[in-house]
């Protein structure tokens, strides 16, 4: 979550899923400006997610919080990077700074090729809010990467379907690039 929504009422809420093992905060920054300027949020939510990290281990000390950033030298320098590690470390269960990739930006696209397969379809699935499936890849938004439909089958049927399969197959087999999505995308 990015903790926009966060309040002691969803705190509690989260504390009460008995199967939550594990929540991630993605917060991005350290400082107020490159806060804002990198999520487009108002400073105040780095606050929230503060005050709902310290109240969720309270309530439910056995989850895992992480609190992540991910770490484009477009926003943040190493110096905000090595301060956020250090603010956050004695406070959440876990830090993570992952690195920013890129698909379809103007700005931005892979000078080489990644041939490597991306853990995002491997990692879950996205339902639209029209029961299309797509893979868990987070620059999928406007839903290209379909392989169900929730509608017509359950989550089980698609996680084991051909279109998946095949996706992860030309993944495996280093030929990411002949999906058109995933030929314009950095991540891995």
């Amino acid at each position: 979550t990015n903790g926009f929504f966060l309040s002691d009422e969803v705190v509690r809420k989260l504390a009460s899923i008995k199967t939550l093992k594990w929540l991630n905060f993605s917060v991005n920054a350290f400082f107020k400006e490159t806060y804002e300027a990198f999520t487009g949020l108002k400073a105040e939510t780095i606050d929230k997610v503060k005050r709902a990290n310290d109240r969720l281990k309270a309530r439910k000390p056995d989850v895992t919080t992480c609190v992540s950033m991910v770490f484009d030298t477009t926003f943040q320098t190493e110096i905000e990077r090595d301060i956020f590690v250090r603010f956050w470390e004695p406070l959440a269960s876990t830090v993570s700074i992952n690195p920013a990739a890129y698909c379809n930006s103007p700005l931005k696209s892979p000078t080489i090729p990644v041939k490597l397969a991306c853990r995002s379809i491997f990692d879950g699935l996205t339902v639209l809010n029209d029961g299309t499936v797509v893979t868990g890849c987070c620059f999928d938004a406007s839903g290209e990467l379909i392989v169900g439909d929730f509608n017509n089958q359950t989550l089980t049927e698609i996680w084991r379907g051909e279109k998946l399969r095949q996706m992860c197959e030309l993944h495996d087999k280093g030929r990411r690039g002949e999906i058109e999505l995933c030929s314009r995308c950095s991540f891995a």
